[in-house]
């Protein structure tokens, strides 16, 4: 769970309808570029069978042709119109921060969202995501691993993250509150945890 302390957070979370990318690329190749050449590789890979999953293997496994397409929309990020399409200002963000990373091709296709203070996105595991801007507290299940996806220069095993991330196009993940005492929001997500014991006792905890 993410939860947004400051005005406005903004984040990456999801894959989104690959008709949304298809549209994005679309609009990009209407600026008025010389060379479109990877954008229609894009397209083109856009409109083979499960495509979230062979895009993303295919970005995160690199080589000059990915190489292209990052260089190629990363500039059309500067565009004086680029920031009218939907996705691009993330990507000039993530260009500044992390040049020539897969993982600015990928934030095309996950669900943009910005929350307000107090709101907050529940994050179930193998949801890909990503923090862009904004103060915000995490709270995480039990777990024994993390695994990276771009936009880090830390090692990314890209085989075992393809095993476990979700490719369905989903929603974005908004957690609803509920109110069960005045001004105390809680937000339960259905998990329970196991504490360690504590004397001869063991705890659950339902997180909200």
């Amino acid at each position: 769970v993410i939860y947004a302390l400051s005005e406005t957070f903004d984040a990456l979370c999801g894959f989104r309808a690959v008709s949304e990318l298809v549209r994005v690329v679309d609009e990009l190749r209407a600026l008025d570029t010389a060379d479109t050449a990877p954008l229609d590789d894009l397209a083109r890979r856009a409109s083979k069978p499960e495509p979230i999953r062979s895009l993303v293997g295919w970005l995160l496994d690199g080589g000059a042709d990915v190489e292209q397409l990052v260089a190629s929309v990363s500039a059309l990020a500067e565009h004086p119109s680029a920031a009218a399409i939907p996705g691009m200002a993330v990507v000039a963000t993530l260009t500044e921060e992390y040049p020539g990373d897969a993982g600015i091709v990928v934030s095309l296709m996950l669900n943009h969202v910005t929350l307000r203070r107090g709101e907050a996105l529940y994050l179930p595991a193998g949801n890909i995501h990503a923090y862009v801007r904004g103060l915000g507290v995490e709270v995480m299940a039990s777990s024994d691993n993390v695994l990276r996806g771009g936009l880090t220069p830390k090692h990314i095993d890209v085989p075992e993250l393809m095993s476990v991330l979700d490719f369905r196009e989903l929603p974005v993940p908004y957690l609803r509150p509920t109110r069960p005492m005045p001004k105390r929001p809680a937000f339960p997500t259905g998990i329970s945890i196991s504490l360690p014991a504590t004397s001869s006792c063991t705890r659950r905890v339902r997180v909200r």
